[in-house]
């Protein structure tokens, strides 16, 4: 403990040697107070200042090596811990960065990326539970005003020490957070490209997007996302937000949040800065208030109605400082501008010499791609329900002709296949009922003002009605009324962004303008043989290019005709139909288990299966295992830690409920199963073998 001491000490002594050395050169600022940007890497004057600033950090360099000695020491030397502090071996194949090189890869990237441009951001100078605390977002991410910042910021849960000895929970860690308002359109991509600047082979590893919604109900705020997975270990949070202080937000902001690491540290008012006007101080009270009550109901001084009433007084302040921050930048006049609205896609259309290309005479197969980022399991089934009941309505109401109709989905994908859908409408007649007929003509019978009306309305003759009584005895004037069929490329570019627009979903969110979707929706195919639909929806115009797997080559790909669509997804081994996944991922998980001499639990795997089946769309069964001491703890523990939390199917002796070290997972694509095999039991609390 003395050593720690004395270590923290010289640590204080080479920081404030270190700020007074940083303070003398002078480092650039940008325009906006407290924010940072990377100066351009080859400017002289950068490169000397580098020099400079390289020389007077070594003393941070060295005090933080001591550091983390006696931090390692404390903590039984942990490795590096995801988002929830959960402890995790570095991840395989990835570069040893210190703790100083991921930070700086992180905010070099971030600033540098076309669509994000983010400003750096120093941490806030009072507790947060997460980055998410900080002002830069709980208040940036409400309002018109466009922001895009990142920074590393300490995050303090006194609810993770409950536990002294859990070496797990050490009360502070460190975040890095991203946040872009608005959506760049392509923050996955983003987001894996962080990965490769952190050096995460992405192509080698097993990443995916795994439904994780977030709350924090002190603050009224709320979102949909996912946590990230690297081989089975959640790596990072990343959320749409749609809620902040009680407030809808009219420019839903992206938040990507990283788990870095934890480390320590440790305090109350917010309606007195309210009075004042001023929002900043006020939310820093607030935010006092919450790490006060953190620490109350960590050691259960917090009865259960004065929580209620406690969470109740924190979202109303919460509330007000939400609305405060709102009307003060606005009477700034939102000095930072206004986030412009989605721009509309331009209109598709279609010449008439076209409008048969690629078909027979009367038909062609048809195929609508509706492209996603990961939907969540059950939105997966609740939207394909939806689909095959609406669809064949939809056609008939329609009056359109077709063959067999195809309701498929994968996690990124909702598909609508029909075959041989006819090119035109059937033509209708409609027989309408006019007014009374001892109304409709004068007494020396020309037709009357009502009923030359009628016949302007519907676009009929007066010569061309007839009378006839109804079924009361009542004679009324009538008209038959042609509708010819129109051609189906224009009629279903009417109707089906009504019918995407229609499924429903337990919570839906926003990422860019007014539409609600499951998750935010980033492309449309449409194709009717090889015409592509005039279609439009969510501001994305429909194309004949379909997206593949993220690692993939050439993501991107193009598809000729409608019957080749599924061929072109078969080529990457993505399986569209839902029982045929499931059915392979089955056959796979029985023929891995046997090579262990394995079995499965068929109630309890049936279940896990249909929410693996919906998590992944080009399925590669592997083979995991762990200590076999650790089979001494409880059955019911591991199974819980595998199944719940990693979706592993557990592997039992024949005839028998004893587990056996081994346990299975899928992954989505192509993958070096050698590296992901090292990673996946470091998700559980096990030493890989």
């Amino acid at each position: 403990m003395n050593a720690g001491c004395s270590a923290c000490d010289m640590l204080r002594q080479r920081l404030c040697a270190l700020q007074k050395s940083v303070a003398r050169l002078g480092c650039p600022r940008s325009s906006r107070p407290g924010l940072h940007r990377l100066p351009r890497r080859n400017s002289p004057a950068v490169c000397s200042q580098r020099r400079d600033f390289a020389a007077a950090t070594r003393p941070l360099l060295a005090a933080s090596h001591v550091y983390s000695q006696v931090v390692s020491s404390e903590t039984h030397e942990q490795s590096p811990r995801d988002t929830n502090g959960a402890s995790h071996p570095a991840i395989v194949g990835a570069p040893k960065l210190t703790f100083q090189e991921a930070i700086t890869a992180l905010e070099q990237y971030w600033a540098e990326q076309s669509g994000a441009n983010c400003a750096i951001l120093l941490p806030h100078n009072t507790e947060v539970g997460a980055g998410t605390m900080n002002p830069a977002t709980f208040l940036r991410v409400n309002g018109p005003e466009p922001w895009n910042v990142c920074y590393p910021e300490p995050s303090v849960r006194p609810d993770d020490s409950r536990y002294g000895k859990n070496p797990n929970r050490v009360q502070r860690h460190t975040q890095f957070q991203v946040i872009m308002k608005p959506d760049p359109g392509n923050p996955q991509e983003l987001y894996l490209g962080s990965l490769e600047a952190l050096g995460i082979d992405t192509q080698a590893h097993d990443i995916r997007f795994v439904e994780d919604n977030w709350e924090a109900p002190v603050l009224g705020a709320w979102g949909l996302g996912w946590e990230v997975w690297c081989d089975g270990q959640e790596i990072t949070q990343f959320t749409y937000f749609q809620q902040a202080g009680g407030l809808p937000l009219p420019h839903p902001a992206i938040e990507i949040t990283y788990g870095l690491e934890r480390i320590l540290m440790a305090l109350q008012e917010a309606q007195r800065m309210l009075d004042k006007r001023l929002p900043v101080p006020a939310y820093d009270h607030l935010l006092k208030l919450s790490h006060t009550f953190n620490l109350l109901d960590a050691r259960g001084a917090v009865g259960m109605t004065e929580r209620a009433e406690c969470f109740a007084t924190m979202r109303h302040l919460a509330r007000q400082v939400t609305g405060l921050w709102m009307a003060r930048r606005e009477e700034l006049g939102h000095p930072l501008g206004t986030i412009a609205p989605p721009a509309e896609p331009e209109p598709i259309t279609i010449h008439p010499e076209a409008s048969t290309s690629g078909r027979t005479a009367d038909s062609a197969d048809f195929v609508l791609e509706v492209g996603s980022e990961e939907l969540p399991p059950d939105d997966v089934t609740t939207a394909v329900s939806q689909l095959r009941d609406r669809v064949p309505a939809l056609l008939d109401r329609l009056r359109l002709g077709h063959g067999e109709i195809q309701i498929e989905a994968t996690p990124r994908r909702l598909a609508l296949l029909i075959s041989q859908l006819a090119v035109h409408q059937r033509g209708a007649e409609n027989k309408l009922r006019g007014p009374p007929a001892k109304v409709a003509y004068s007494p020396e019978g020309a037709p009357s003002k009502a009923l030359l009306g009628f016949c302007k309305k519907n676009g009929v003759q007066a010569d061309s009605v007839f009378t006839e009584a109804d079924s009361k005895g009542t004679e009324y004037v009538w008209a038959v009324v042609k509708q010819p069929g129109r051609a189906t490329a224009e009629v279903l570019a009417e109707e089906l962004p009504l019918l995407i627009a229609s499924l429903d979903f337990k919570r839906s969110m926003r990422w860019r303008g007014s539409t609600a979707f499951s998750r935010p929706l980033r492309w449309l195919l449409a194709l009717h043989g090889s015409t592509t639909l005039p279609l439009t929806y969510a501001g994305i115009s429909a194309s004949n290019t379909t997206r593949l797997l993220r690692n993939s080559s050439s993501p991107l790909r193009q598809v000729a005709h409608a019957n080749e669509y599924r061929g072109v997804l078969q080529q990457q081994n993505i399986v569209l139909s839902i029982e045929g996944r499931k059915q392979l991922i089955w056959e796979a998980v029985e023929t891995t288990a046997g090579i262990v001499g394995g079995e499965l639990s068929q109630a309890a795997a049936q279940e896990l299966l249909d929410e693996v089946t919906n998590l992944v769309e080009a399925p590669t069964v592997v083979l995991g295992g762990f200590d076999p001491d650790f089979l001494s703890l409880p059955k019911e523990v591991l199974v819980m830690v595998m199944r719940k939390h990693q979706r592993y199917f557990p592997l039992y002796k024949p005839a028998s409920q004893d587990l056996l070290p081994f346990f299975i997972t899928v992954a989505n694509g192509p993958i070096a199963v050698p590296t992901v095999k090292v990673s996946l039991p470091s998700a559980l609390p096990f030493d890989p073998l």
